[in-house]
């Protein structure tokens, strides 16, 4: 990851990475009054280093804990639900899934649950996002450039 780090540019726009933040991450991620509560708030990110950052956006699955660990629930007329785990009582399991919705999925109709392992955060932002992006959503998150 030290590759991807050296290709940024050395600072970011906060203004720009908030709009960033908006249109990829608040789906599923807090930071301040910004987004869902689905993975982990960000909010308290800031302190953290700018490579350190970057290796959590690229390999969201590294460091992946229980409680953001992804679930799928496979019903019986084959619908597959992903989403991270919500409650669950004797009669269904709920599951949160992005924009913070939970799913309520009644236990008679459940196939199978399984734990995926993984985080919801898609991998292969680098795709999506430019050098120049990648920078300005570390520097809303560090809240500097």
């Amino acid at each position: 990851m030290a590759a991807a780090e050296a290709g940024l540019p050395p600072t970011g726009s906060v203004e720009r990475g908030h709009e960033l933040f908006g249109r990829h991450c608040a789906g599923c991620h807090r930071a301040g009054t910004t987004g869902a509560r689905v993975g982990p708030d960000l909010g308290g990110v800031g302190a953290k280093e700018r490579g350190q950052l970057l290796d959590d956006i690229l390999d969201p699955n590294r460091s992946v804990t229980g409680e953001y660990a992804a679930v799928t629930i496979l019903t019986h007329d084959g619908v597959a639900i992903t989403g991270l785990p919500a409650g669950e009582t004797p009669l269904s399991v709920s599951l949160r899934r992005q924009g913070g919705a939970v799913e309520e999925v009644a236990r008679r109709d459940i196939e199978s649950l399984r734990g995926t392992g993984r985080s919801l955060m898609p991998e292969g932002f680098e795709q999506v996002l430019a050098p120049a992006d990648l920078a300005d959503l570390i520097a809303f998150l560090r809240g500097r450039p």
